[in-house]
């Protein structure tokens, strides 16, 4: 009997492993359940996909219209958010996907913050020179008072340098820094971080995670 249990136990596992899907495969069921205005099921296969491969741009996007779709609209609005922090150059304030919340203040807010982000400024001199290679830096931000916050891949951390260059180790993250945002509404950093195998003491089982 213990016999016949085991071999029925390592065929079900046999058959949940060949029965998983690629994101791919659920990317375009997804595609397709919008295309036929199946927004319920088009929902569950984004949501499926960024939990599989979260941070993920095109799909943080399509969620988020996803959501509108389907009347959560305080979840649409967050994952706009979110885009907005990794690529500020997606053209949302004209999708119909987001009709329901146009009229929103938060939305208004985003567009505005969107603005912002795009903004290309030009500087013709050297602001400041920094030797922090070590620190294998994806991102920084140049508060007002001149201290630079650099977010750092592989010692997972926020590090403030000030004006005459003493270095502070502000914020340790559980993962590696991939970017960082100073809301100027809210005078609030945002930043997203991701298990990479860049980082110190990384663990592969944690590969995904953010």
């Amino acid at each position: 009997m213990k016999r016949s249990t085991l071999i029925l136990i390592f065929l079900l596992l046999g058959n949940c492993l060949f029965a998983q899907k690629t994101i791919n495969e659920y990317y375009t069921e997804g595609v397709a359940a919008y295309e036929a205005k199946d927004f319920k099921q088009y929902l569950d296969k984004m949501e499926t996909i960024d939990e599989m491969r979260p941070n993920y741009p095109i799909v943080v996007y399509r969620l988020a219209g996803a959501y509108a779709l389907n009347g959560k609209r305080a979840k649409s609005i967050e994952k706009l958010n979110q885009l907005l922090l990794m690529d500020a150059t997606y053209e949302f304030a004209s999708n119909p996907d987001f009709e329901s919340i146009k009229s929103t203040k938060p939305f208004a807010e985003l567009l505005e913050k969107q603005k912002i982000l795009a903004r290309v400024e030009e500087h013709d001199e050297v602001f400041r020179t920094l030797d922090v290679g070590a620190l294998h830096p994806e991102s920084f931000v140049i508060l007002d008072n001149g201290d630079i916050l650099l977010g750092s891949i592989r010692e997972k951390k926020i590090v403030r340098i000030d004006p005459e260059g003493n270095r502070i180790d502000l914020v340790q993250t559980p993962y590696a820094v991939l970017g960082m945002h100073m809301d100027e509404i809210t005078n609030t950093l945002w930043a997203s971080t991701a298990a990479l195998p860049e980082m110190e003491d990384f663990d592969p089982k944690d590969e995904g995670k953010s």
